[in-house]
């Protein structure tokens, strides 16, 4: 896995690199920051079985990374949630939606915690965003931040092939060899939803296997039913017991598709 967003010559390890961007849609441009400058993120090999690294047995979650960006960057919105609300670190309930946006080569997974901006995240608007902040590949977008429409001579074309590629969900049987403490973005089939003492616990599949996705909260005990769609977004791989599993985060949100139906957006429920 890494951040890349470049298009693909016809071949099986080429969909697979490409699969792995939905991840963390940034491309190799885009960095892991330091506490205190940008990194660049490795570029791993497509040949999965050679260079692509396997988490060790309990790894722990990679350290989260953040840096800020003053310089204006011009995007286009490719699309957006609906606002939800979430619970803050001071516990107050706050509102936020995610959204995704790309240059012409790159694309980006972003998190607007400023709800004034909702209507510059239309889909296909072309804005300029600065002082924003980089954590993990993932834009945040807060009050601090800058969000204009850009200028008639700014207006960028992002390439369909681009889109189509940043919209991709890596395999179940690929996700083992992914970093954990990455941040996750994609959908499944979901198989099972189960209970246990303190979480929810939702089984998702493909084709190629079985994943558990791990939430805390009344917010997440969504209404849904085996065979649905569930696509997610900001949530966290990790690895308990050799066990690769999906866990929610404060930001985490979950759109379903109902099966044979269109699709449904539901935002969490008010947390207690």
């Amino acid at each position: 896995m890494k951040k890349s967003c470049k298009t693909s010559a016809a071949t099986e390890e080429d969909t697979l690199s490409e699969t792995m961007s939905q991840l963390n849609i940034a491309s190799a441009a885009s960095t892991h920051p330091a506490d205190d400058q940008d990194q660049t993120a490795p570029n791993h090999s497509l040949d999965f079985a050679e260079s692509l690294p396997t988490p060790a047995p309990g790894l722990t979650n990679q350290k989260t990374r953040a840096v800020g960006q003053n310089e204006a960057m011009t995007v286009m919105v490719l699309d957006a949630t609906e606002p939800f609300e979430y619970e803050s670190t001071k516990n107050e309930v706050k509102v936020m939606f995610h959204a995704r946006v790309a240059t012409v080569n790159e694309c980006f997974n972003v998190e607007v915690l400023n709800m004034n901006l909702i209507k510059k995240f239309t889909k296909n608007n072309v804005i300029k965003i600065a002082n924003y902040v980089k954590v993990n590949g993932i834009l945040e977008i807060t009050e601090k931040s800058s969000v204009t429409e850009a200028g008639p001579d700014e207006k960028i074309e992002v390439p369909q092939k681009l889109i189509t590629v940043a919209k991709k969900t890596p395999m179940i049987s690929d996700i083992n060899r992914i970093f954990c403490g990455e941040p996750f973005y994609g959908s499944f089939t979901l198989n099972k939803k189960k209970y246990d003492k303190t979480n929810i616990v939702y089984e998702m599949k493909d084709d190629t296997g079985t994943i558990d996705m791990e939430v805390s909260g009344i917010r997440f005990d969504i209404k849904c039913e085996e065979g649905d769609t569930l696509q997610l977004f900001g949530f966290e791989l990790t690895k308990t017991n050799g066990q690769v599993k999906l866990v929610s985060g404060k930001h985490s949100f979950i759109k379903v598709l109902k099966a044979g139906r269109k699709k449904i957006s539901l935002s969490p429920s008010k947390p207690n």
